[in-house]
């Protein structure tokens, strides 16, 4: 937050607060009621009364640390349990759970707490029985919101605990603040409601309960806005927290970037995994969905070892279900071999975690390179083969269309495994960042070679990066063969004889 942004939030508060006091204030004259609405001198006159009693203090902190202790154990086991949820299949019963505890009235868990527990803990236990639902329904759905983060892990094996660490929780740390805030303020009204109704000795609920019972309006409404100082302090405190994190991370990464000049291919010892093409082969393989529709029966097709296959076709014809199939992401008949050497992917968008561009490419070596040092190099030297290296201590999410691709492209080489699975990677990017992105697949493949399934619309990108040409149409889907092309790939002349009669022939059958 810049110091123009906080002051004029600073402003826009003061404001906000001189106006409501006018209105109170011209509400209460109207009114002329005391009992029904206090002057503004009177309700102050209350809080100076009762702020000059330590007891005060003492009521106010009671309060907050039974607000605390209900929101710290809301957020611990709504965290946990919205991981679990997703790392392992206990989603169903675990929402079912949830789902009953939102559904009841807070009321009607305050008066089961107040008839079932001691009376010193009723607060914080209805405070965390109301938070906890709310703060576990908002992880769960920031998780299920980054469904294709999952299935990336899926697709590169990622370890449980490596998800956790590296990709949930920078995932849900991005909206993690506001959702404390927002639960914070739910945690505080709820605790002093447990308060007012189940009477333990001392709080900020006891004493509005005493208020009311008096008919004592003034201090009702004393302690009410003595409370609500409270909660906007700590919610300033959140927000400072915050600021003061992302200043030190901020700084973090600059220096990462100054400690780490720009690496070479020169100086760098690291490796690609060593990979050996295979033949993809498809033999009997169908594919149906739960809706009932076919998208392959019966379907024979086997794509030659270390070659680029592109596949064109209509949209939802069934071109992405035939990268899943071969890379086991989807329930098929009949027999798919080609990824007993693994598989990587290069998915549509690039589908990176909220951290480092280092620590994406890293995350997929976690399992195979136990050594951090020799990962590390592994890392840095296929970035530096997709000139992206010199972005490699940057947040993934700032960088470009373009570089991020060329990261999910680093990504998918330094994986390894024999077969290489791109979902129309280029698809959202402009026609130059397109071609210079042809030269770096083009120069990882001379690197290190695989199999590659190259599924797109784009008919320039067949002609660009294919040795052989296929076209998927029909209900269920067929693929046709339509052409090999001899010319090597890297250097073609896009607008050659040969390649312009080919382009014409691929649009009319498209």
């Amino acid at each position: 937050m810049t110091k123009k942004t906080w002051l004029n939030n600073l402003i826009f508060v003061v404001v906000m607060a001189v106006a409501l006091v006018a209105l109170w204030w011209i509400s209460a004259l109207i009114v002329d009621t005391p009992l029904v609405l206090p002057s503004v001198p009177a309700v102050w006159h209350e809080l100076c009364v009762i702020g000059s009693d330590v007891s005060f203090y003492a009521q106010l902190g009671l309060t907050l640390l039974r607000s605390l202790v209900a929101f710290l154990l809301s957020f611990a086991v709504a965290l946990v349990l919205a991981l679990v949820a997703n790392l392992f299949p206990v989603k169903r019963p675990i929402n079912a759970v949830v789902a009953l505890l939102r559904a009841l009235p807070t009321m009607s868990i305050i008066f089961i707490c107040v008839v079932a527990f001691p009376t010193r803990v009723i607060a914080s236990l209805v405070a965390f029985l109301v938070g906890f639902p709310v703060m576990y329904a908002a992880f769960d759905l920031k998780l299920a919101q980054s469904q294709p983060i999952t299935d990336m892990l899926n697709v590169f094996a990622v370890r449980k605990l490596d998800r956790v660490l590296f990709a949930y929780l920078p995932t849900l740390a991005e909206d993690m603040v506001a959702q404390c805030r927002s639960t914070f303020a739910l945690v505080v009204k709820v605790c002093i409601a447990g308060e007012a109704l189940a009477l333990p000795r001392e709080g900020v609920g006891v004493e509005m309960y005493i208020a009311k019972v008096n008919m004592d309006t003034a201090a009702l409404f004393a302690w009410t806005i003595a409370a609500l100082v409270v909660c906007y302090a700590v919610d300033g405190l959140i927000v400072l927290a915050c600021h003061i994190c992302k200043r030190v991370k901020g700084g973090k990464q600059a220096e990462n970037e100054q400690r780490h000049p720009k690496p070479t291919l020169d100086n760098l010892p690291g490796a690609l995994p060593d990979t050996t093409p295979t033949d993809i082969t498809l033999e009997g393989v169908g594919v149906t969905y739960d809706d009932g529709r076919t998208v392959y029966d019966n379907l024979s097709v086997t794509f030659a070892a270390g070659k680029v296959h592109a596949i064109l076709g209509p949209s939802g014809c069934g071109k992405t279900t035939l990268l899943n199939v071969v890379g086991g992401l989807v329930a098929h008949t009949g027999k798919a071999d080609g990824c007993d050497g693994g598989c990587s992917y290069v998915f549509q968008d690039a589908r990176l975690i909220p951290q480092s561009v280092l620590a994406n490419v890293e995350l997929v070596l976690r399992r195979s390179i136990r050594d951090k040092a020799k990962r590390r190099a592994t890392a840095l030297y296929v970035l530096a083969l997709a000139n992206i290296d010199d972005c490699a201590y940057r947040n993934a999410t700032t960088l470009s269309g373009g570089e991020q691709q060329r990261v999910a492209l680093a990504r998918a080489f330094a994986y390894g495994g024999a077969t290489l699975l791109a979902d129309e990677p280029l698809k959202s990017l402009d026609l130059r960042v397109k071609r210079k992105l042809y030269q770096t697949l083009e120069e990882l493949l001379a690197v290190s070679p695989r199999t590659v399934l190259y599924v797109t619309h784009d008919v320039e990108e067949a002609l660009a990066l294919a040795d052989e040409v296929y076209v998927a149409d029909g209900s269920p889907c067929v693929l046709n063969h339509v052409a090999t092309i001899s010319e090597p790939r890297g250097g073609r002349d896009l607008y050659s004889e040969q390649s312009v009669e080919l382009r014409k022939r691929l649009e009319e059958l498209l």
